[in-house]
């Protein structure tokens, strides 16, 4: 998936890409051959947005939404020898909203989902090359493998005891990815079902979005500026 948005077009331009390795360059699914990127903008800071999900050692695993430890560290290695300061997104927000400065070369590293396995690897490799990096947590999850913790990082999902540690590490910025909208059968993500009326749209959406603000307040201390739409899906209306 590839797409970029216009935040104050003045000031800021975002575009994201699904990443695999960026030791050569930078290599996009879906097939997409060649980056799409937002029109020049004068007084504009471009600023990549990295999105990854899950990391594993195993190398039969490797695909569009799950690289190896090696690549992401990879990865982290040419970003830090191109010159390139990962932020949060909450830097950007302070950029446009604030006049906060941002570095030379800003780029956003996130990862979707909260799985285990962030916590496993790619947080050491966060301390290591001192990154910042967005973790997007689904609540349900979370509070599934925190009332029941299961050490595989091929699908356990992160317990709030995990996310509050990254959290008060200064490496780790949590975003809220809903409660369950993932596992909604019923609609794709965020979108509105066929028949439904905006108010009940409305209060569904928000309820599942507050509860995982709820928990994550509640349990790790930490309440999301950033809301990862499941599956990029969105209107205006969702928006709103």
């Amino acid at each position: 998936m590839f797409f970029f948005r216009v935040i104050n077009r003045k000031k800021l331009i975002l575009f994201c890409m699904t990443v695999i390795v960026l030791t050569a360059g930078i290599f996009m699914f879906h097939s997409y051959s060649e980056p799409v990127f937002a029109p020049e903008e004068p007084e504009g800071i471009r600023v990549p947005i990295l999105m990854y999900h899950s990391v594993l050692r195993d190398p039969k695993a490797e695909g569009a939404y799950i690289v190896s430890p090696n690549t992401m560290e990879s990865d982290f290695y040419y970003l830090l020898t191109n010159g390139y300061t990962p932020v949060f997104v909450s830097d950007l927000a302070k950029y446009v909203y604030g006049n906060t400065p941002l570095p030379e070369k800003p780029v956003v590293i996130t990862l979707d989902d909260g799985y285990l396995n962030n916590f496993t690897y790619v947080f050491p490799l966060l301390q290591k090359y001192d990154f910042k990096a967005v973790i997007s947590v689904i609540g349900i999850s979370s509070e599934k493998f925190s009332k029941a913790p299961d050490p595989s990082p091929s699908y356990a999902h992160l317990t709030w005891n995990d996310i509050a540690v990254m959290a008060q590490s200064g490496h780790v910025e949590i975003a809220n990815h809903s409660y369950a909208l993932h596992y909604d059968s019923r609609r794709h993500g965020c979108m509105k079902m066929w028949g439904e009326s905006s108010y009940d749209f409305e209060t569904c959406i928000s309820k599942d979005i507050l509860k995982t603000q709820e928990l994550l307040l509640q349990y790790c201390g930490v309440t999301p500026t950033t809301f990862a739409y499941p599956f990029g899906t969105a209107t205006e209306e969702t928006d709103k």
